[in-house]
C-alpha cells in the first residue's frame, strides 16, 4: 500500500513538472530549432551597427526597423556566436560578443571590448519575451 501511493505520488510530481515545463515552451524561446531572437540597440546619438558577424548555428542580420539586429539559427540547430561592433567611429565603439542557441532560454554576452565614448551597459528584456534591448551609453 505504501509503495502504491508513493508511486502515485512521484507519477503526479513528474507530470505536473513536464506540464509547467510545455506551459514555459514557446514563451520566451522554444526549446527547438528555428528560433529567432530580436536585438533592438539603445545608444547615443549617432551610433550605429559598423560590423555585424556570426559564427557557429547562428545567422545575425541588420534589422534597420527596430535599429538593431535579428539573432536566427541558420538551420543547424547549434549554438553559435554573434559579435556586434556599435559605435560612431574607429575611436569611440564598443563590440559585444553573445553566445545563443535553441538550448539556451537567453543569449548571453560573453565578451565586451569598450573603445572611446561609446560603453556597454546591459542586456535588458521584458520576461516571456524574444526582444532584448543592448543599452549603450
Amino acid at each position: 500500500m505504501k509503495k502504491s501511493i508513493a508511486i502515485v505520488i512521484l507519477s503526479t510530481i513528474c507530470m505536473s513538472s513536464g506540464a509547467m515545463a510545455a506551459s514555459h515552451e514557446g514563451v520566451a524561446k522554444p526549446y527547438t530549432c528555428g528560433f529567432s531572437d530580436i536585438m533592438s540597440i539603445q545608444a547615443p546619438a549617432g551610433a550605429t551597427i559598423q560590423n555585424l558577424t556570426s559564427t557557429g548555428g547562428l545567422k545575425a542580420v541588420i534589422s534597420p526597423v527596430n535599429h538593431g539586429f535579428l539573432i536566427e539559427d541558420n538551420g543547424s540547430c547549434q549554438d553559435g556566436t554573434v559579435t556586434a561592433t556599435i559605435g560612431t567611429n574607429s575611436t569611440n565603439y564598443s563590440t559585444v560578443q553573445l553566445t545563443d542557441g535553441p538550448y539556451l532560454w537567453n543569449p548571453n554576452v560573453m565578451n565586451v571590448k569598450n573603445v572611446g565614448n561609446i560603453q556597454y551597459q546591459s542586456m535588458n528584456h521584458p520576461v516571456g519575451s524574444n526582444q532584448y534591448t543592448l543599452l549603450f551609453k
